[in-house]
């Protein structure tokens, strides 16, 4: 008798359990209106049939999404088309965003751009970038959540160099790996209190693993899309 009451009573608190969940994912998307994207091509819609974007769209219909990723770009100004210079312009920014999606730092480990350390204010450093970024979006977008995702793997020779190999584990020009990068966007998450979605595990941490789920070792494919959209939405309905 005692254990079905404890069987009960463990059903019970799961039951509540689920309805909680979807009480707060209802919330959720009935809250979200406007989302915002900064990111580089991995953001955009050139690849995997459509990238993540088709699925948020799917997932929140009732909100409006602005994707300003770039192909090629990164978040310092030491890296082309960055989102430094791309928040110089006011039709990039939007007031009224709810949820802010940044993913960035592959690029800036590809174009070797400076780390700096933790307390950088200068914009061509990636530490200084992040301060910058989130500075002047928690200062215009006054309700939005922000939400950074670190770097996938990847497997590319850097700019300027001669080796190909894991980012995580490959020197650039400056002679950093990916895996800085990443500790990076951490620390930061320390001082500006942004939300954080690790994926660099996601789609596998070596070539073996990881090429089922890339177009190329760099740009995921349909099925990386996938798996990566599963755990991006489903942390956004987590979202308190």
């Amino acid at each position: 008798m005692t254990h079905l009451i404890l069987i009960s009573s463990i059903r019970k608190r799961l039951t509540i359990i689920r309805l909680k969940r979807i009480v707060s994912f209802i919330l959720v998307d009935d809250m979200l209106k406007t989302i915002v994207i900064y990111g580089d091509s991995i953001s955009t819609t050139n690849h995997g049939h459509g990238g993540y974007m088709k699925h948020l769209e799917k997932s929140f219909p009732n909100a409006k999404i602005y994707n300003h990723a770039i192909g090629s770009s990164g978040l310092s100004l030491s890296t082309p088309n960055s989102l430094v210079s791309l928040l110089e312009f006011p039709q990039n920014i939007h007031p009224e965003a709810d949820l802010i999606l940044i993913w960035h730092g592959t690029n800036d480990w590809y174009w070797g751009a400076p780390l700096g350390n933790a307390f950088d204010l200068d914009p061509y450093t990636f530490y200084g970038a992040l301060h910058h970024t989130l500075k002047i979006l928690n200062t215009r977008s006054l309700h939005a959540k922000i939400l950074f995702l670190t770097p996938l793997y990847r497997n590319e020779i850097p700019h300027q160099c001669l080796k190909k190999g894991n980012a995580y584990h490959l020197k650039n020009l400056n002679g950093h790996t990916l895996k800085v990068y990443k500790e990076a966007i951490i620390n930061a998450q320390v001082i500006h209190k942004f939300s954080l979605l690790d994926l660099s595990h996601i789609l596998g941490t070596t070539k073996i693993k990881a090429y089922p789920y890339f177009e190329d070792l760099v740009h995921p494919n349909q099925q990386g899309y996938q798996l990566i959209s599963k755990s991006l939405i489903e942390h956004i309905k987590n979202l308190s």
